[in-house]
């Protein structure tokens, strides 16, 4: 059977998908669409790299998609933020 999975997430989510793509002897191909996207194209530290129609995993540590801890902090929940514990207690 052929594999061609496809996603719409973040840069850590694409990158992953790439990487187990990559290890999947049955991979045909990614699809992604390129519609705006911030999570995808600007999350990461080191852009994902897109040419000629294509993503390409990278050879970087982990998955590859190093998240900028700003725009983690940005879509952080109040729970995150607080350890889970509650400004009251």
């Amino acid at each position: 059977m052929k594999l061609a999975p496809h996603g719409v997430g973040s840069a850590i989510g694409v990158s992953t998908a790439l990487h187990a793509c990559r290890a999947a002897k049955n991979f045909v191909c990614y699809e992604a669409n390129r519609l705006l996207n911030p999570l995808r194209d600007e999350l990461s530290q080191v852009p994902l790299q897109y040419a000629d129609g294509a993503f390409e995993a990278q050879d970087r540590p982990g998955h590859g998609a190093e998240p900028k801890p700003d725009m983690l902090a940005a879509f952080a929940s109040d729970d995150q933020m607080t350890g889970g514990r509650h400004a009251a207690e």
